[in-house]
């Protein structure tokens, strides 16, 4: 009898372990197989099965582990990721929650998505007839590609970008869905702009902006347009404004007034420190040089009529 009992009842859980899993559990601080499995009522040949590839000897925080079976999911509609992309991106562009599209999707690993890569977003419980003929997708959604990304430096914080960028806490949120703040990666790339732009001016103490304006050859209206809810009358030291959203062609309406060949050992810190301009004035003047490679001998200019 006792034989009879134990063959009936494997035979359940193996009918589901093989199954998408019907929910999950983030491993926390002090947890163990032991107090998750009897938190969620699983036998421990239960949530063996649920989780083959677990070492209960080497639990990580934030780990996943199942804690329920599902029905089998079978694909009906896919989209292939592109540039830009993020599972966040793609399933609230469909409508999915965290949930529903990791069932989809057993095993993806959201931070080592690849171009092309095809990701389900429709599925069903009913493998479908090997006859029916294959549905159309519809084109999905164009998901957000950021248009200016900068490297996160050393000091820096979700709140200090946004701040230097004129960007509110819900915005900086929603173009960077897949940035922690609580654990900033020096180096990494942080979108700061939904629009883009071609040159950013840092403000130093005593600007203005009709200074500014007038510097990179803008009107007031141009300048407060290309930075939504800038307050010229309180500008803060250290904003990165945007003053030329255009394509580096404008830059030709400007003349050069001075150019100097670049030597063994110039930055264009060094060169605008010279010649007293700043550095976004050297890259807005010189928009086809790459300020972190500089070559020797080039020839770029360090002033324009208008900033005479």
């Amino acid at each position: 009898l006792i034989l009879l009992s134990c063959s009936v009842f494997d035979a359940a859980v193996v009918a589901t372990a093989g199954n998408p899993c019907g929910e999950w559990k983030k491993v926390e601080s002090g947890s163990t197989c032991y107090s998750i499995r009897t938190a969620n009522s699983l036998s421990e040949a239960q949530f063996s099965l649920l989780n083959t590839t677990i070492n209960c000897d080497a639990l990580q925080v934030g780990q996943k582990l199942c804690v329920a079976g599902a029905e089998k999911l079978y694909c009906e509609d896919h989209v292939s990721v592109s540039a830009g992309d993020s599972c966040w991106l793609i399933r609230t562009a469909h409508g999915m929650d965290e949930r529903q599209f990791m069932e989809m999707n057993e095993g993806l690993e959201c931070d080592q998505l690849s171009i092309g890569q095809k990701l389900c977003i429709r599925a069903s419980p009913e493998q479908p007839a090997s006859t029916t003929a294959p549905v159309e997708s519809s084109p999905a959604p164009p998901v957000f590609s950021c248009p200016e990304t900068v490297s996160i430096q050393s000091g820096d914080t979700c709140y200090s970008l946004s701040q230097r960028y004129g960007l509110n806490e819900t915005e900086f949120d929603e173009i960077n869905a897949d940035i922690n703040c609580d654990s900033l990666e020096v180096g990494t790339s942080i979108c700061v702009s939904r629009e883009g732009c071609h040159l950013r001016y840092e403000t130093r103490s005593g600007d203005s902006c009709h200074r500014i304006a007038v510097a990179f050859k803008i009107s007031l209206d141009e300048l407060r347009a290309a930075n939504e809810g800038v307050d010229c009358d309180r500008l803060e030291v250290g904003r990165r404004l945007c003053v030329w959203r255009t394509s580096p062609a404008a830059v030709s309406k400007l003349s050069c007034a001075a150019n100097i060949r670049v030597k063994e050992g110039d930055t264009c810190w060094s060169v605008s420190v010279a010649h007293g301009v700043s550095v976004d004035e050297i890259r807005m003047l010189n928009p086809s040089v790459d300020c972190d490679r500089l070559q020797i001998d080039v020839e770029i200019c360090v002033k324009a009529e208008e900033m005479q």
